[in-house]
């Protein structure tokens, strides 16, 4: 088969997924996705009521929300050299140890703002 006629073959959505189960990076790229969406939902569901019940102030969570979309927005541009220098797996892989360290702190002082801020 040429170049030419690969390019104006078409594949239906049977071949396609046939294709794309036998991908083992695109299978544990949504995987990782799954999980991380899943993470967000629970978070997000069970943020309003946390900081209702064990907090006080279900108002906070919008001021918390704002202060993670701020710290993303100002570490995504940094972490650009360390993703060229280490690999994005890893700083993947660190930056998910940070986030559950940050999810520990929860458990040492559940009721402490600045904490859940750190």
């Amino acid at each position: 088969m040429h170049a030419a006629d690969e390019k104006s073959r078409s594949l239906n959505i049977g071949q396609t997924v046939k294709i794309l189960s036998k991908n083992t990076y695109w299978l544990l790229i949504c995987l990782i996705w799954i999980i991380m969406a899943l993470g967000m939902g629970i978070g997000m569901s069970v943020g309003t009521y946390y900081f209702k019940y064990i907090l006080g102030n279900e108002n906070m969570y919008g001021i918390l929300s704002v202060v993670q979309t701020l710290a993303l927005l100002i570490c995504m541009p940094i972490l650009t050299k360390p993703i060229a220098k280490y690999g994005k797996r890893n700083v993947a892989f660190v930056g998910s140890l940070v986030s559950a360290a940050g999810y520990a702190l929860m458990l040492i002082a559940p009721h402490s703002i600045p904490w859940l801020v750190v």
